[in-house]
């Protein structure tokens, strides 16, 4: 099957059933990693949370999108996780501060410990996870045209490397810079970042292998040409 090739951000004007499946993908795997991002775990002589192990495939899967689907799309899909993020935090919230049956006061304990979100935490997730994809998905469309299609690899592996970066230095620096060591704040910084962008990296040939599928089966692939650059990648 051929892949048609179209022009302007603005000429896919609904998502398709493929489009609407990568979308709730997207959102689980973004709403399951701050969930595990509660448990941290030893990883040689680094600490990271768990959310480490699942938390990379969100810039994969953003990649995809913006690849296939070109920036506007991708943002509708990364302002609706945000959202998805706001809902998991209120919804839990409301559910700790539910009285607990007299038989589950341990399990109310642990419950709380899980899902107890500081305002820190919860700004800095929103920042960072919104300016972070932004980023992440302007470099992809961006290059895109620059390279006018080629080496799709490169501009996946560039783009994680920004948006990993961005999200990365924000959520750590916004949630605990003053309540750590700068020496521990800069490791979690530099560790975290090298494992991601690593990750990513080492998923790059799967990456690739779907994006090829993915344009494929969708039968077309969005080229973000317009005038105005601005409207095109503005983060708001």
């Amino acid at each position: 099957m051929s892949v048609k090739r179209i022009e302007g951000w603005d000429k896919i004007d609904y998502p398709t059933p493929l489009f609407v499946k990568m979308s709730i993908f997207y959102a689980v795997v973004l709403v399951l990693s701050n969930i595990l991002a509660s448990k941290i775990i030893q990883l040689g002589f680094i600490f990271v949370p768990a959310a480490i192990i699942l938390f990379p495939l969100v810039y994969i899967v953003s990649d995809v999108m913006t690849e296939v689907y070109g920036m506007r799309l991708s943002l509708l899909a990364i302002r609706s996780n945000v959202f998805m993020n706001l809902l998991l935090i209120l919804v839990t919230y409301i559910a700790t501060k539910l009285p607990p049956a007299p038989f589950s006061q341990d399990m109310q304990v642990a419950f709380e410990r899980i899902f107890h979100f500081t305002w820190r935490i919860v700004l800095a997730s929103m920042v960072a996870y919104y300016l972070g994809d932004w980023s992440n998905s302007a470099v992809v469309s961006r290059l895109k045209v620059l390279q006018n299609g080629r080496n799709f690899p490169l501009r996946a592996w560039l783009s994680s490397v920004v948006g990993e970066g961005v999200d990365t230095l924000l959520f750590i620096t916004i949630a605990f810079a003053g309540s750590i060591p700068g020496k521990v704040l800069l490791n979690m910084i530099l560790s975290q970042y090298l494992f991601k962008i690593t990750y990513e990296l080492v998923c790059l040939p799967i990456t690739t292998h779907v994006v090829k599928w993915w344009k494929r089966a969708e039968g077309f692939e969005v080229y973000d040409y317009t005038d105005n650059l601005i409207k095109t990648y503005r983060p708001i």
